[in-house]
């Protein structure tokens, strides 16, 4: 779901769900959820033309941040900041450019 910072800007956090290439004997494919988060143009475009499940492809840099809980234990996230987006499955030519921050 879109959301907007107190200056106005948009951005939207959300998960790539990623099937690992190999199973274990008699175990289902494990999936990692990996969390993202886009901004502006970027978080608008996904939010428009994406829905759980849809294919997308992201490119991004890898962030950490780290904060403090209210009682007082450090807490720290690692996630993808999405510089653009992509299409994953068949769309028109014209829906593959990407979308950029």
């Amino acid at each position: 779901m879109l959301q907007r910072t107190s200056g106005d800007a948009a951005y939207v956090r959300f998960s790539i769900a990623c099937d690992r290439d190999y199973r274990q004997v008699d175990k289902q494919r494990e999936t990692d959820f990996i969390p993202c988060m886009a901004w502006r143009q970027t978080a608008e475009f996904l939010c428009q033309h994406f829905q759980k499940g849809s294919a997308v492809i992201v490119t991004g840099r890898l962030e950490v941040n780290s904060w403090k809980t209210p009682d007082g234990e450090q807490r720290r996230e690692m996630l993808v900041s999405v510089d653009a987006v992509y299409f994953g499955d068949s769309k028109p030519k014209e829906a593959q450019t990407p979308a950029h921050v």
